[in-house]
């Protein structure tokens, strides 16, 4: 299956002819070679390889397989479909092959600290119970080290073009079901890097969302004056920056959405009323699927 996806990326580029014989000449000899010299890597749905493997079974049964393979006409045509989630959501690029990219339905903008932070440092040391004092190594920790870590509020932000996941999956029903599974995971999933050490398991205080027609909007400039802590935390005094902020950019702009969905999971989070109807947050996705249905 790498050999046959490594010479559909290769075929028709005459500058890589020879790099494409070179290898499936290795490949053939000793299969195991489809993984050691692999140049370009992509993601494929599992309808993507039935339909590779339904072409290579089809011209198994030709008198040439190799020639027929080749004359294949792989356009844009046969490979904007059948598309996974994932690849539907973040797109694909094969520089070697511009049929096989797919233009991106999602935008996620990097998290920022809503206000200022100071790192800190956790020490640590793991020690050899059982060892003795007379051995050559000494007395002392076994391991010592430092962590550093900080802990912020943080303003995140993601986009998604419908029209543009539709086109990518070819299937509305399916488009929609994408949307719901991305709003949860996007709300209620947590970086798992050093999980085990910090246990970063904390939901979103509030949460906005908003279908529209017009232009994704997002709303960091919020934050470009850092919000200050002062006795009451971060988190209050950013959601009541955040409601200002958006309640001024509908007035000052004109600009509004179609529908707006909020949700919040702690009694500060409540002032987001006025920016939408209410949705706890457990039924957000599949209440903004309907909300993007609603606009077919």
């Amino acid at each position: 299956m790498v050999a046959l996806i490594m010479e559909f990326t290769y075929y028709g580029h005459k500058d890589s002819k020879d790099k494409r014989e070179q290898y499936l000449k290795r490949v053939q000899q000793n299969p195991e070679h489809a993984f050691e010299e692999l140049d370009v890597l992509w993601f494929v749905s599992h309808a993507e390889i039935d339909k590779y493997v339904d072409a290579v079974i089809e011209d198994m049964q030709t008198d040439d397989p190799k020639k027929s393979f080749r004359l294949r006409k792989f356009d844009k045509a046969s490979t904007e479909r059948d598309h996974s989630i994932a690849v539907a959501l973040f797109g694909r690029m094969v520089a070697s092959n511009t049929n096989l990219q797919v233009e991106a339905a999602c935008q996620v903008a990097p998290a920022i600290g809503v206000g200022a932070m100071e790192n800190e440092y956790d020490y640590y040391t793991a020690v050899d119970d059982h060892k003795d004092a007379s051995e050559d190594s000494g007395k002392g920790a076994a391991m010592i080290g430092l962590i550093e870590f900080a802990s912020a509020t943080m303003y995140r932000y993601s986009t998604i073009n419908v029209n543009m996941l539709r086109e990518n999956l070819g299937d509305d029903a399916v488009a929609d079901r994408a949307v719901e599974l991305f709003v949860d995971s996007f709300v209620r999933s947590m970086p798992t890097g050093k999980i085990t050490t910090f246990a970063n398991r904390t939901l979103p205080d509030v949460v906005l969302v908003q279908v529209r027609d017009d232009q994704p909007i997002n709303m960091s400039g919020a934050f470009e004056e850092p919000v200050v802590a002062a006795q009451h935390g971060f988190a209050e005094p950013a959601i009541k920056r955040f409601v200002e902020f958006e309640s001024r950019l509908r007035e000052l702009t004109g600009l509004e959405a179609v529908e707006s969905l909020v949700s919040w999971t702690t009694p500060r989070g409540e002032s987001l009323s006025v920016l939408g109807d209410k949705v706890r947050l457990i039924d957000l996705g599949s209440a903004t699927a309907s909300a993007v249905r609603g606009m077919q």
